[in-house]
């Protein structure tokens, strides 16, 4: 029987999920984060990945990135040998294109990854502002709903979320 309950939770959940040991049933039947202990923990653990920001990158380094790619640098060494082999100035100024056409694709992709983060992070800011109701310890050692901010929720957080949808 109790080797039957064993399969039973490794076909349901699959194993170890959210880089912790607990299986799934263990978490769903989890009375969420219950002691201020490991609301606490749970905040030194995963807080700052609530805050974690990616600077962006540059155009010389997203340039560099291109060039140094396989197929760009045997299209370069290609053109190169040709320009020593056949006309100089018409292979010269086929490479210098090459080179010119990776830097405006580099800056292209720069310009939209930068207008793209500008809508994610505005709407990361308004999501930000966003409350849910989360249960939380109180300090009567018992827990009960309490609303917080999005941004602070928790691995391990029960809460409340209000439907957008019609």
């Amino acid at each position: 029987d109790k080797q039957q309950q064993q399969q039973q939770q490794q076909v349901y959940c699959g194993g170890p999920t959210l880089h912790t040991s607990v299986l799934i049933p263990n978490l769903i039947c989890s009375p969420g984060l219950v002691t201020k202990s490991e609301l606490r923990q749970a905040k030194e653990r995963f807080g700052a990945y609530n805050k974690l920001t990616l600077s962006p990158p540059t155009i010389q380094a997203a340039f560099v990135s291109r060039i140094s790619s396989p197929l760009s640098v045997l299209q370069l060494v290609g053109k190169f040998l040709s320009a020593l082999e056949e006309d100089f100035k018409s292979s010269i100024l086929s490479l210098a294109t090459t080179l010119v056409h990776h830097y405006w694709n580099a800056r292209t992709s720069i310009v939209s990854a930068t207008e793209l983060s500008k809508e994610v992070g505005d709407s990361v800011t308004s999501a930000s502002r966003e409350c849910v109701w989360a249960l939380r310890p109180n300090k009567k050692q018992t827990t009960s709903w309490k609303r917080i901010p999005a941004v602070e929720l928790l691995p391990g957080d029960i809460f409340v979320m209000n439907s957008t949808s019609s």
